[in-house]
């Protein structure tokens, strides 16, 4: 990231893009988005946004009730080449909607989606010891990111020094594939707030527990990300 520019400024200029995968044998997404967000209600939401990717630039919300229940709802490409296709299988139903995500500070964003009426603000913090990781993971090569040490030690890192609770970088995910993740960036949230359907969420919280969709465990503590997503479908 140009550190001249805003958070903000950055993403926006994303130029939306269908491009082949690094890794020859993968298909992959590139962007950005809250990795999960807990909230005091018991409901969780997730965001992504990849405006390259191996099939078509989109947007997604995740929302899980508080009984675990998860939907999947899909703005700009067909669901069976977004989130649906990787993860569709451990969700209630995933359908296409609105997604729109509107900035309105370097580091403050605004994502609206209907279905399923959603108003979900958020401001993002990079404290300076975050700042020296970002730096550090920010330049890996993507050949770093297919070792299992590397994974393995900065899931360790994201567990004890960020407190984020379990998190998985590499794992099976819901619909067969295996995915590996390779999150550049990490932030932070200062603070947010989620209104679905008329009911506030409440404030966002570190999970006692740690969020899963199928077996994959998402971090506990509320956490926005910039990097990309590689999926196989036949590794065993």
């Amino acid at each position: 990231m140009n550190r001249k520019a805003s958070l903000a400024q950055e993403l926006q200029t994303i130029s939306p893009a269908v491009q082949a995968s690094p890794w020859t044998d993968h298909e992959w997404v590139d962007g950005f988005g809250v990795m999960a967000m807990p909230f005091t209600s018991g409901h969780v939401l997730v965001l992504r946004a990849f405006p390259r990717n191996t099939f078509a630039p989109y947007r997604s919300i995740w929302h899980r009730t508080p009984d675990g229940t998860w939907m999947i709802f899909v703005d700009g490409a067909p669901l069976e080449n977004a989130c649906p296709r990787y993860f569709g299988a451990a969700a209630k139903e995933s359908c296409s909607a609105r997604v729109d995500l509107t900035w309105t500070g370097p580091m403050d964003l605004e994502v609206t989606a209907e279905p399923p009426g959603l108003r979900w603000t958020m401001s993002l913090t990079e404290p300076a010891y975050l700042r020296a990781l970002n730096a550090a993971s920010s330049r890996l090569p993507d050949a770093a990111w297919r070792s299992p040490l590397v994974l393995r030690g900065m899931e360790q890192m994201a567990s004890v020094m960020l407190g984020m609770g379990k998190v998985q970088l590499a794992g099976r995910v819901p619909n067969g594939h295996w995915a590996t993740l390779a999150p550049r960036r990490m932030y932070f949230v200062r603070d947010a707030h989620a209104e679905l359907a008329g009911l506030d969420l409440g404030s966002p919280v570190k999970a006692a527990t740690p969020p899963t969709i199928g077996a994959l465990h998402l971090p506990s503590r509320p956490a926005f990300a910039v990097g990309r997503a590689f999926f196989k479908r036949d590794q065993t």
